[in-house]
């Protein structure tokens, strides 16, 4: 399970952040609230890779 979870957890937490953790919560439909300042939310390109990254780890 951890190396499923690997690649997801370096996106999330080194290099895309909070706004990265709500993109991927609301890849699987979940609340996640908006991105406060000095954040920005992520662009589209960025939210599909999340996206595949949670499909991928979380089937």
């Amino acid at each position: 399970m951890n190396r499923r979870v690997l690649e997801l957890n370096d996106a999330v937490t080194a290099q895309y952040g909070v706004p990265g953790l709500k993109a991927a919560m609301r890849s699987r439909d979940m609340p996640a609230g908006t991105v406060r300042s000095p954040h920005r939310p992520v662009d589209d390109d960025v939210a599909t890779e999340l996206a595949s990254l949670v499909e991928d780890a979380l089937p």
